[in-house]
């Protein structure tokens, strides 16, 4: 049989164990949707100038002829 104490230091050890993975997840994810976020800023500045490239490269076709 646990003896009071026994019992009392495995739920503490239970509790702080679950809060400690929770809160890792936690931070994990928002860190995984803050680089994603990131990631997809950066794709559409890309996108942008190289849009603009392109259709900078038109306008000097054009006023050329």
């Amino acid at each position: 049989m646990l003896s009071h104490y026994e019992i009392l230091y495995w739920l503490k050890f239970a509790i702080v164990k679950i809060i400690g993975i929770t809160m890792f997840r936690k931070i994990r994810n928002h860190i995984a949707k803050n680089t994603t976020e990131k990631n997809e800023l950066k794709q559409q500045k890309h996108k942008k100038s190289w849009n603009g490239i392109k259709n900078d490269r038109k306008q000097r076709k054009k006023t050329k002829h």
